[in-house]
């Protein structure tokens, strides 16, 4: 069989793989690279060169950088600063929709769509309507963002990473700017305006709903905070909490907040990066909680050492470093420190992940989630920052882009307390499947000029052939298959440019994306859900970037 024959009985095996989704994508990538070496169309070790590829190691910084950033909560409060300044909840809504679409050049849709999810459950819920009208929305601003950068996607990355090895330098970071803004601002209208009134009203039966509704905290008030004057009444209007009371005064007689109080709150888990990130306000005023440390939920179940002794008596921060923050709400209780703990209480703790690994070991607590609400840390969150501009501006002076963004990751890696989460922020299958996938592209750069007679140098073609893979497989092995094909056109950064606006269309299906799977889960959806917005907005995407082709190429084709 000749190497031509080869190479696409290797592709449709592995196209078939991923749209019938029996075997996990990461392996689909591992087997399509060990075909192709033993099949002798790819050398081993460029094989595994993929896996040190500027694209790769892009990923992983970017990962990293997106993963502190999104712990540090700072997303969550700028939500909260965006909405607390509206009246109109709808306005709201749309305000987060644009915001999480610029952050989005930037930031990973999965943790942007992650941050801001409860933040859209809470006004949907004031506006009386399901969360299910604004959840797709969401997913959706996450993706129109990402277009606009070389780093806002993966399929950007490796469509990047082919344009470096074909004329040895990489696209500039604002390259397809000025049709991915025209597109992200149009689609954001489109969402607003028609995909919002097109998704149902569902009520969610998932698991994940199944959680903690308020913790009980105490927070330590102190003289500069903006909280000084306020009335009780006031202060849970704003915040959306319940001040049980003031330790050391009734209710009754204190309607207002003095310097030096400590108030016993009861918080939804979405509201603790909210209360945490106030000027001169402390949570557990009563422990030096070190800064930094990651937070845990766990559950006591029956049996447990801890059942019937309060907070305050298990003297946890002496015994393990391990400090709690809050537990979850049976009654009235006077302090946190006197909350009586029962099976089924929830902690809120706060400590290294080995130190809350030995407690839980200990004394038999069941750790509820991988990602535990949020406390805001400003230390994390001024780090990212500062690492997300230094990254950019490193690769806007020349830097190597995956090098601009290694050495902060590196840098924050190095002086932050949270470097053992490092590795949960970077999505490990996505990683080695685009590693691993990458040797299908060296194989298929060699048939580019074949298969690029299936698209007869059409752009339009080529972008509905980028828009279909995308949404059936996903896009980046859209990227992979049709990046090297792309590089063959006539003019090759038009039609890099068409394939990268076709590859980060994938509003379709639910599956092709993995900010869709997240809102997916949380609402109840339906595939036709997805078709039925989707449709609407690669309608959109499509006329414009053709109206881009058309400006700059002058046809359509």
């Amino acid at each position: 069989m000749r190497r031509t024959e080869l190479v696409l009985l290797v592709l449709a095996a592995s196209v078939t793989l991923l749209i019938t989704r029996r075997v996990r994508y990461d392996v689909v990538g591992l087997i399509t690279m060990l075909s192709l070496i033993l099949l002798g169309l790819v050398n081993p070790e460029r094989a595994l060169e993929n896996f040190g590829s500027t694209s790769v190691l892009l990923l992983v910084a970017l990962m990293i950088v997106s993963g502190f950033l999104s712990e540090s909560g700072l997303l969550e409060v700028l939500g909260e600063f965006v909405t607390s300044r509206v009246r109109s909840e709808k306005v709201a809504v749309g305000l987060i929709l644009v915001a999480t679409a610029f952050i989005s050049g930037f930031v990973s849709d999965v943790a942007l769509t992650l941050s801001f999810l409860p933040l859209v459950v809470y006004i949907s819920s004031k506006l009386g309507r399901a969360r299910s009208k604004y959840l797709i929305p969401l997913s959706y601003s996450a993706i129109l963002g990402g277009r606009y950068t070389m780093i806002g996607t993966s399929p950007n990355v490796v469509l990047d990473q082919f344009w470096i090895e074909k004329f040895h330098s990489g696209l500039p970071l604002f390259q397809f700017a000025p049709i991915g803004l025209a597109e992200m601002l149009a689609g954001l209208t489109v969402v607003v305006l028609v995909v919002v009134r097109l998704m149902p009203s569902l009520s969610s039966t998932s698991l994940e709903e199944v959680k903690v509704g308020e913790y009980l905290v105490e927070v330590g008030v102190d003289r500069e905070s903006d909280l000084v004057g306020k009335s009780l009444s006031q202060l849970e209007r704003e915040l959306g909490v319940k001040v049980d009371h003031v330790v050391g005064v009734p209710r009754l007689f204190r309607s207002y907040v003095s310097s030096g109080d400590v108030l016993v709150l009861r918080v939804p888990p979405e509201k603790l990066p909210i209360i945490t990130s106030l000027k001169g306000v402390r949570l557990s005023p009563s422990v030096e909680v070190p800064q930094g440390v990651p937070t845990f939920e766990v559950l006591v179940p029956n049996g447990s050492r801890l059942v019937g002794r309060t907070v305050g008596e298990l003297k946890l921060a002496d015994t393990y470093r391990v400090y709690v923050l809050g537990t979850s709400v049976r009654g009235t209780v006077y302090r946190l420190s006197s909350s009586s703990i029962q099976p089924g209480t929830v902690l809120l703790v706060a400590g290294k992940e080995e130190d809350v690994a030995r407690l839980a070991n200990d004394t038999s607590l069941v750790p509820l989630t991988k990602r535990a609400p949020k406390v805001f840390d400003r230390r994390s969150a001024m780090s990212a920052l500062i690492a997300l501009v230094a990254g950019v501006t490193m690769s806007l002076v020349g830097l190597n882009v995956a090098v601009a963004f290694l050495i902060p990751a590196a840098a924050l890696m190095i002086l932050t307390p949270k470097r053992r989460r490092v590795y949960e922020y970077v999505d490990w299958p996505v990683i080695f499947f685009v590693g691993s996938y990458l040797s299908l592209g060296d194989a298929v750069t060699s048939l580019a000029p074949q298969l690029a007679g299936f698209t007869g140098g059409s752009l339009l073609i080529l972008f509905l052939m980028g828009l279909a893979l995308a949404n059936v497989v996903n896009n980046v092995a859209a990227a992979v298959i049709l990046g090297p094909v792309a590089l063959t056109f006539q003019d090759p950064l038009l039609a890099t440019t068409v394939l990268a606006m076709a590859c980060s269309s994938t509003f379709l299906l639910p599956f092709s994306h993995q900010a869709n799977i997240t809102v997916y889960n949380a609402a109840g959806y339906r595939v036709r859900d997805y078709l039925l917005g989707g449709a609407v907005l690669v309608v959109t995407v499509t006329v414009l970037t053709f109206t881009y082709v058309a400006l700059v190429h002058g046809s359509l084709i």
